[in-house]
């Protein structure tokens, strides 16, 4: 059923293998669909601590599950001050300094261990769930190579869709067949759009309708 995919406007590149694109066509379509790329700076990763925080406590940052804002809230709070540490006039300078940046999975490692100097019983998964709402809240954009490398369940997923951008998912739905979108390729090509809006910034931008025959 998915190699039946078309699209409505029926791009020719649709159902191919993407890696075998190369020559000719792999310039047209880097022409029609030019990689993103990212500013040095931004309003959100140039606020201070305090102003960071005060958006993560409103909507629509918040969470709606108290337990859930406060880990999010303890994990993003602890990390900035861990950034702190490190030379840069915003939050993205910092972290592109820091080990978290070349760690994947591991990032944390670094700020357990200086919590831990500092007398503090650094909280894990707590940790990860601040990171995720910096990450939403756009404080700091990792490298693609970073992104690959974390772990990224349904639910880091839908906080991206929920909080980030809502608007252009919402479009997504509209424009793409259900059952395409509910399969697992679907998912898959939603976890990758919110993986290239975290890395790059930018909202989702729809170009064709996608259904199924």
């Amino acid at each position: 059923m998915m190699a039946a995919v078309r699209s409505a406007i029926q791009p020719a590149w649709l159902g191919a293998d993407p890696t075998q694109f190369q020559g000719e066509a792999a310039r047209r379509l880097l022409t029609q669909f030019p990689p993103r790329t990212r500013p040095s700076t931004w309003s959100a990763t140039e606020e201070t601590q305090q102003e960071v925080l005060a958006r993560i406590d409103r909507p629509p940052m918040r969470a709606r599950v108290k337990t859930t804002h406060e880990g999010r809230r303890y994990g993003a709070r602890w990390i900035l001050s861990w950034l702190e540490t490190f030379p840069g006039t915003t939050w993205q300078d910092r972290w592109q300094v820091s080990p978290a940046n070349d760690l994947g999975f591991r990032w944390v490692d670094p700020v357990m261990a200086w919590m831990s100097e500092h007398g503090e019983k650094p909280r894990e998964e707590g940790l990860r769930s601040g990171l995720l709402c910096l990450l939403v809240a756009d404080v700091i954009r990792p490298d693609l190579e970073f992104m690959l490398k974390i772990v990224r369940s349904k639910y880091w997923r839908e906080a991206v869709v929920q909080h980030r951008d809502p608007a252009g998912f919402a479009r997504i739905e509209e424009s793409a067949d259900p059952v395409l979108l509910a399969s697992r390729l679907g998912l898959l090509a939603c976890s990758q759009i919110a993986t290239i809006a975290v890395a790059k910034g930018g909202r989702s931008r729809r170009r064709h309708s996608w259904r199924l025959p």
